[in-house]
């Protein structure tokens, strides 16, 4: 039964050498730190990992792009899909897409298997209907 589960024949992806390069270059530059650390920038990265996080993902890709939860002027929209951009997730069109074909058969209850517990919140007890799901990064 497991051998029909199996695909017979896997797909090879190519390796993405500039993303190779990234990820080797970051890593390689973090293992400078013990050698350049302060508290300072301790705060500094607590900080910008804040402001890309909640307010570039959180706030700007997934509620403000991806759901239209709410709106904002244009000069106010932009740079916090900048802002977005600098948690190098991706582009804003590139990460909406992926996050509504993320969500194009959410409601479909059947034949699915749901993997993340949720819970929906109701109006009354001030969730406004929102669900929860645990152990989410920056909690959106």
């Amino acid at each position: 039964m497991t051998a029909k589960l199996l695909p017979t024949n896997p797909t090879r992806y190519p390796l993405d050498w500039t993303a190779v390069f990234f990820f080797t270059t970051i890593h390689a530059l973090a293992l400078l730190a013990p050698w350049f650390f302060s508290w300072s920038a301790v705060g500094l990265t607590i900080f910008l990992h804040w402001l890309f996080g909640s307010i570039g993902i959180c706030l700007g890709y997934h509620r403000l792009l991806s759901h239209r939860s709410f709106q904002l002027p244009k000069w106010l929209e932009y740079p916090i899909a900048v802002i977005g951009a600098l948690a190098l997730q991706g582009g804003p069109i590139f990460w909406v897409a992926g996050h509504r074909l993320h969500h194009a058969y959410t409601e479909d209850k059947v034949g699915t298997i749901t993997t993340t517990p949720t819970l929906t919140l109701p109006k009354q007890v001030g969730g406004g209907g929102s669900t929860i799901r645990p152990g989410g990064q920056f909690g959106c």
